[in-house]
């Protein structure tokens, strides 16, 4: 990975797993799939967040687990 690659982080708030993905985007505007990470749900049920303080937990462990992998800060995620 390249300093000058634009990293982007998707997450996915399921009602079983959180799941987070991370892709690069090099100079030319290609897209790598380069890590990913899961987490069992907590605070969210059929869809509903339910405690957003066990849910908050959840998001910033898996974040920082991707950010370990890839060895660089995420500063924006796009959440579904």
């Amino acid at each position: 990975m390249l300093k000058r690659d634009k990293v982007i982080c998707g997450i996915d708030l399921g009602s079983s797993k959180f799941k987070a993905v991370v892709s690069l985007v090099d100079g030319r505007g290609n897209f790598y799939r380069f890590e990913h990470v899961e987490a069992k749900n907590s605070g969210v049920r059929g869809g509903v967040v339910t405690d957003i303080s066990k849910a908050t937990l959840v998001l910033k462990q898996l974040i920082a687990k991707l950010e370990n992998k890839i060895n660089r800060k995420i500063k924006r995620v796009y959440v579904n």
